[in-house]
């Protein structure tokens, strides 16, 4: 099929307000079972129900890893949200376009929860719903808000800005660990080439220079003007490398679906956004630590907060007025 187009930087945020229901009125115990008429009335929010429940298995697999007292319960403190700064909205994965008209993230600050709270139980609606929205993101088609193939379920068509704005920042988290990765090799390169010296203190040198440059490419693809040569030419300058050819070519393959290191960044940024939006932000944000350990450390944990934050935010408002269809979707889907 052909290439879906890019997403466009929409301007200001959609409000979560509930889209029209459809069907007219919530099902109730007197609607047959054998006629399921919401999931007829809404066939797209039911396949998104049922794309979720495909990934259950592998949400519970990361569920089960976790220590005995990372068990969903209330949260007691809050997330702090990020004062509003310039986010990367201007590229997606693979660096193979940039669009027009980057600026703030206009979720960041005040608009996004500061708290939310867990999902008692995986498998359930409110489970379902929230690694469903994940999935969302991790799709390899942009979502718009005109088509009905690859676009959002009925239910969450008047929070499609906000849905598309958080799929950019997802994209463009999974670039930024690329760009991470590749200037910690060559900080480890120049390292090997350079005298021995205490290696605590190059550790903790070493987390510094991550988040300054963190901060550094954040803002370089904030530019829509900006390009994989200049990255890469970033990456070089900043690592000590003389050759920008070595991280251009790095980045890539490293921002290829195909690539294995790719899926290992898209993988281990997933697994933090579910804990996060499944255990709430303080003993999910201690799971998220450990997932993103595995790319580009914790360095990157605020980002995902962030988006979980938002996604939190459509999650309960469409909860509000979509519980009871999403029930019985679900009561279907989880058969």
């Amino acid at each position: 099929p052909s290439s879906p187009p890019t997403p466009s930087p929409l301007s200001d945020p959609s409000p979560c307000t509930p889209a029209d229901p459809t069907p007219s009125s919530p099902p109730n115990s007197s609607t047959p079972k054998m006629v399921n008429t919401t999931s007829m009335s809404l066939p797209l929010t039911t396949q998104f129900f049922s794309s979720a429940a495909l990934n259950l298995s592998q949400v519970e697999h990361y569920l089960s890893s976790l220590p005995p007292h990372t068990t969903p319960t209330s949260d007691s403190l809050d997330y702090q949200p990020p004062s509003p700064n310039f986010v990367p909205e201007n590229m997606r994965t693979g660096l193979k376009a940039s669009l027009q008209g980057a600026g703030q993230d206009k979720d960041a600050g005040s608009a996004l929860p500061r708290t939310w709270p867990p999902v008692q139980n995986v498998k359930s609606w409110e489970g379902l719903l929230r690694v469903g929205l994940v999935g969302l993101l991790r799709s390899e088609y942009a979502l718009n808000d005109d088509d009905d193939v690859r676009g959002l379920p009925e239910t969450l068509k008047n929070d499609v800005q906000r849905m598309v704005r958080a799929q950019h920042k997802f994209q463009h988290v999974l670039v930024t660990v690329a760009c991470l990765l590749v200037f910690k090799q060559g900080c480890i390169v120049q390292r090997q080439m350079a005298a021995e010296t205490a290696g605590e203190a190059q550790d903790n040198d070493m987390s510094r220079r991550m988040v300054d440059f963190k901060t550094k490419i954040s803002i370089m693809l904030a530019d829509p003007n900006v390009r994989l040569p200049d990255i890469a030419a970033e990456v070089s300058s900043n690592a000590g490398l003389s050759d920008p050819s070595f991280a251009d070519n790095l980045l890539r393959k490293m921002t290829s679906r195909q690539d294995s290191t790719f899926n290992v960044i898209e993988r281990s940024v997933a697994e933090a956004l579910f804990y996060l939006i499944l255990l709430g932000p303080i003993k999910g944000g201690e799971a998220a630590k450990s997932a993103l350990n595995k790319c580009a450390g914790s360095v990157m944990l605020e980002d995902i907060q962030e988006l979980a934050a938002s996604l939190a935010k459509v999650a309960d408002v469409s909860s509000r007025v979509h519980g009871p269809w999403y029930a019985e979707i679900a009561e279907q889907v989880l058969v």
